[in-house]
């Protein structure tokens, strides 16, 4: 005989949790399903099934708890809530069924009460789960803790501590408009996922608020963010600057005023994205007008150029097969372990050496080609009269001296390198232009720089020619070297640290914050390599005492693998680290 009682009591759910679960699950698992099942019982709701089974994974999700350890205790589990199920299912057909309403109409007829109105079958509803009130502010249960050191446990245990959920927390802190789904803090909960967004690190705010937890509590636990939040309000900026403008935002740049949101925006283009000095400006503007003659084949690998990649590219012209055999000869006459036979020279260039006067060189015939009605208002020469014998008139140096100062303002120790460059060409006895008269022959007439009556002029006296161009840069040299003007100082970056009493110790502040700063090679593995890569390259760097370039070129030998021959290193110009299998 059933009576109108529940067959299932809180008493018998606390009795199973302690004698069945407590042996198995921890604590705090325990805690939740006692708690979950006691809701379940009270309001009358079936727990969630997946056909004939129990979905553990819908009861993970809802409880935040790891399905891991709800799986391998799955028969353990099972029959209470079974035993909930079917006291559910009691109490709902006590409530309702056909065979109960024969029953209330006897009772009613008996009674002389008015007779109900018939309700079909079908309109029936099952009565819904009330969901639980937020309160702003819930009170703590305990207020002592260990603290957990990943960012989900920790999401977990103030939920926990408050008596809530991870399902509820979403209800509290979430608002329609954040755009935010439950199964987002849910896995927040689970640790498969940390908040990146700019609207996920203003809800941790909110959470942090509610649980009356100190300012940036949970952001410390999250780990060194992989990639910068991607949802800051950026109107009219294009995809490309908004990811470099994004690393330099605060977290609470959307929460700001539209004119703080705007002077945020002018500093950072200003100082950080495009630098704050004149000359970071100039090189900015300057670096969207290419201008330059490209020479095929004499670039060293290994040094990219700072001149566009592709030919198409506007102002970027390809040097004519007269102009790059000229260059060719020039390389081999400075660059050959021996001078061919019948010339002399004065100092050899390397390879880097080597590629920057490549650069250089295309630079300057750049700015003849470049048209007049462009934005570099170049000569407009046409690129087959190039030579590298119209290095010799000193018309032609004073019309590029001129056209760079106008270009920038002032003169720079760049002019003076280049004038160098001329004299030492020019220079009596090692000069490749002294001792190339032949070149003369590919001079053409160039309107306004280079007449017929001074190319027949230097085809008449070459050398003397040479040594008029000679004195020439050396006079503008000196001159050049009164005005010239400090554009950057290359040590600014770095004067904190050389003005340290201890430079080496300053570097080491760096390769410290690495290490407090890694992020959690669980959750962002690519982001966590990295950080590693940068302090063994701090620390190897300090160590050595290389500079970049060296640093770059550095070789590695693996444990129990052959060094490299010290001839071949000499040969190659580089080195090699080690493993000290003694030390």
């Amino acid at each position: 005989m059933k009576t109108k009682a529940s067959t299932l009591t809180p008493r018998m759910l606390s009795d199973f949790c302690a004698k069945r679960l407590a042996p198995v699950l921890p604590e705090e698992v325990v805690k939740r399903l006692h708690q979950y099942m006691g809701e379940l019982l009270a309001q009358q709701e079936y727990p969630s099934y997946r056909g004939a089974g129990l979905d553990l994974t819908a009861l993970a999700e809802t409880l935040s708890l790891d399905l891991g350890l709800l799986k391998p205790q799955k028969a353990q589990i099972r029959p209470i809530f079974d035993a909930i199920a079917r006291a559910v299912a009691e109490g709902r057909l006590r409530a309702g069924v056909p065979s109960r309403q024969r029953s209330i109409r006897k009772e009613e007829a008996g009674s002389g009460s008015p007779p109900r109105a018939k309700i079909a079958p079908h309109s029936r509803k099952a009565p819904r789960r009330q969901r639980r009130p937020v309160i702003e502010f819930p009170e703590p249960l305990f207020t002592e803790w260990d603290e957990p050191d990943s960012f989900g446990a920790a999401l977990r245990l103030h939920a926990s501590r408050h008596g809530e959920t991870t399902y509820h927390l979403f209800d509290a802190v979430v608002r329609p408009e954040d755009g935010v789904n439950r199964s987002t803090v849910i896995s927040w909960g689970r640790g498969t996922k940390m908040p990146r967004a700019a609207i996920s690190l203003e809800i941790l705010c909110r959470i942090e608020r509610r649980y009356r937890l100190p300012a940036g509590y949970f952001l410390a636990k999250t780990g060194t963010p992989d990639r910068a939040p991607g949802d800051f309000n950026l109107e009219g900026v294009t995809p490309a600057e908004r990811r470099r403008l994004a690393w330099h935002l605060p977290d609470d740049f959307n929460r700001r005023p539209r004119h703080a949101q705007a002077e945020i925006l002018d500093w950072v283009r200003t100082v950080i994205i495009s630098g704050s000095t004149d000359y970071r400006r100039y090189q900015a503007a300057m670096m969207r007008h290419r201008y330059a003659v490209r020479f095929s084949g004499q670039s060293d690998p290994r040094r990219p150029s700072s001149i566009a990649q592709t030919p198409e590219e506007s102002g970027i012209i390809l040097a004519p097969k007269r102009l790059n055999d000229e260059m060719s000869a020039i390389l081999t006459f400075k660059t050959a372990t021996f001078a061919a036979f019948g010339l002399q020279r004065n100092g050899v260039w390397g390879t880097e050496t080597a590629a920057q006067k490549v650069e250089h060189f295309g630079l300057w015939f750049g700015a003849f080609a470049a048209p007049p009605e462009s934005e570099v208002q170049g000569r407009g020469v046409d690129p087959r009269l190039l030579t590298f014998a119209m290095m010799i008139f000193p018309q032609v140096w004073d019309w590029y001296l001129t056209w760079r100062e106008r270009r920038r303002g002032f003169y720079t120790k760049w002019e003076v390198d280049l004038l160098s460059i001329a004299a030492a060409f020019c220079r009596e006895e090692t000069g490749w232009l002294r001792q190339t008269p032949r070149i003369a022959g590919n001079l053409a007439v160039i309107d306004g720089l280079i007449s017929p009556e001074d190319i027949a002029e230097v085809e008449a006296d070459w050398a003397g020619a040479c040594d008029r161009m000679y004195k020439h840069a050396r006079r503008r040299i000196k001159e050049i070297d009164r005005v010239a003007r400090i554009h950057r100082d290359p040590f600014e970056p770095i004067l904190p640290v050389l003005e340290a009493p201890s430079p080496v110790g300053e570097y080491r502040k760096i390769t410290e914050e690495i290490l407090n700063r890694m992020p959690d090679e669980r959750h962002t593995p690519r982001a966590a390599a990295e950080a590693v890569r940068a302090f063994l390259l701090l620390r190897i760097g300090l160590h050595t005492g290389l500079r970049q370039k060296n640093l770059r070129e550095l070789l590695l030998c693996k444990p129990g693998s052959l060094p490299t021959p010290e001839r071949r290193l000499e040969d190659m110009k580089r080195g090699e680290l080690r493993w000290s299998s003694r030390d």
